[in-house]
């Protein structure tokens, strides 16, 4: 069975995710089969996804974010993602334009708490760019999945496979999110945000584009994210992964100028 890093998360999810060491392995007793986890409960289902197994890896992402408004030209920028995965935790570092960063530590746990989002910006710098193209750091990570559950929905198709469809309340109350995840890989494909007030259209809407493999793993190469009047695309055409007991690369978190960076998990 194929498993999925996901950066994005995921990272994000880095993607996100969301989220460890998604290598390719041959199947055993211990790894349960699509068959399985379509009989799944919800809970069993969603517990696997947020608790992937594996060993402690790492991930780097290079690329650009491309955003478009109605009636306005396209605008582009550099985007990195480097997440570090533990058994009990994911760590990474969301940096767009080289002077605007987010760290964005998350655990496996379903709890308000499970999600920290800490802003590493220059000093001075003016309007964020990550906010004003739609996107927030921890939709890298796949944070999401690990919202409340609410319930499941009808079983549907989205990006050529077989999903579950889940309802997850965001700890906060405001949100939620309808999460596509893939049966076979067990891995999001789709994800709309909705407003609790106003659960009939969703505000954000995410696509996972394509993969790229990198020696034993699957990254993320694109994500597509849309809202009403404006839409966003990340591009990674540079991408590295690889298990943290044979090396993690001294710049996996970039330095920002101005900024001290918060201490990575060992």
């Amino acid at each position: 069975m194929k498993r999925i890093l996901l950066l994005l998360l995921f990272t994000i999810a880095l993607v996100s995710v969301q989220l460890c060491s998604r290598a390719e392995e041959a199947l055993s007793p211990e790894v349960p089969s699509a068959k399985k986890l379509e009989a799944d409960s919800p809970e069993a289902f969603l517990e696997l996804v947020r608790h992937p197994p594996g060993r402690e890896c790492w991930a780097m992402m290079s690329g650009k974010i491309f955003h478009r408004r109605s009636g306005q030209d396209t605008v582009e920028a550099p985007l990195y993602v480097g997440i570090r995965f533990t058994p009990e935790r994911s760590f990474a570092q969301v940096l767009i334009n080289k002077d605007e960063g987010y760290y964005v530590g998350q655990s496996y746990q379903a709890s308000a708490d499970s999600t920290t989002v800490i802003p590493a910006i220059k000093p001075g710098l003016g309007k964020k760019l990550l906010a004003e193209f739609g996107v927030r750091a921890e939709d890298l990570t796949m944070s999401f999945l690990f919202w409340k559950f609410r319930e499941e929905q009808p079983r549907e198709d989205a990006k050529g496979g077989a999903c579950r469809v889940f309802l997850l309340d965001s700890p906060d109350g405001k949100e939620f999110v309808r999460v596509f995840i893939n049966i076979e890989y067990h891995f999001p494909v789709k994800v709309e945000w909705f407003k609790q007030e106003n659960s009939k259209a969703p505000e954000r809407s995410l696509e996972i584009g394509s993969f790229r493999k990198e020696n034993d793993f699957w990254v993320v190469k694109s994500l597509n994210l849309s809202g009403e009047g404006w839409r966003s695309k990340m591009e990674f055409d540079e991408t590295r992964a690889g298990y943290s007991q044979d090396m993690v690369p001294k710049d996996l978190f970039k330095s920002i100028p101005g900024v001290s960076s918060p201490i990575a998990p060992k």
